[in-house]
């Protein structure tokens, strides 16, 4: 708008601009909000104390070990 028609645009190209500008605030506040969910829902995850049965490797060792 600087470029086409600063100072003097009309209301119409004014409120186009203004209700883009809210569209983003709002979107912004909305992945802020959801950034925040997500954070809280993996830090209060449930701690898993037994490991699951399959094939894990071995810590450093470079062997595979099974478990039941």
């Amino acid at each position: 708008m600087r470029a086409t028609c600063a100072p003097a645009c009309s209301s119409s190209r004014y409120d186009a601009f203004n209700d883009k500008v809210i569209g983003a605030d709002v979107a912004l506040g909305v992945g802020l909000v959801a950034t925040g969910v997500a954070a809280a829902l993996f830090f209060k995850r449930p701690v898993r104390t037994e490991r699951p049965a399959g094939i894990a490797p071995v810590s450093r060792t470079g062997m595979v070990g099974v478990s039941f």
